[in-house]
């Protein structure tokens, strides 16, 4: 279901699961294998890791999508964040060039000017 985007299935799905802990914590499980594949497809991609812009804009955007599903498919369950932040360490850690590639990207945006407004002021 996570693969097919069927977000608004999803979400009926939670509704029904949520007081069912067991069941909950299999969606949760299931969530964070979808996350983590997609994850580890985007830095496996030969292109992805040479190029530390892209590499931030696939994080930045499968991040995006992740933030997505757990606001508004999963109402924001706390559950499902700390599953979502923890498959992002696993997929950061597992990648030895994300620190030096984070740094190149903010740098690379500083420069362009893109956080000033966000940021500091």
């Amino acid at each position: 279901m996570f693969a097919k985007n069927s977000k608004g299935e999803l979400a009926q799905i939670f509704a029904l699961f949520k007081r069912a802990q067991e069941t909950l914590i299999e969606i949760i499980q299931r969530f964070g294998a979808f996350v983590e594949s997609q994850g580890m497809a985007a830095i496996s991609d030969p292109n992805v890791t040479k190029d530390p812009i892209e590499f931030a804009r696939k994080l930045i955007e499968l991040k995006k999508e992740s933030d997505n599903f757990v606001q508004k498919e999963f109402q924001s369950n706390l559950s499902f964040q700390r599953k979502r932040d923890m498959v992002f360490q696993i997929i950061l850690n597992k990648f030895d060039k994300s620190p030096g590639f984070l740094a190149s990207y903010l740098d690379y945006e500083f420069k362009k000017g893109s956080f000033k407004h966000k940021i500091f002021y």
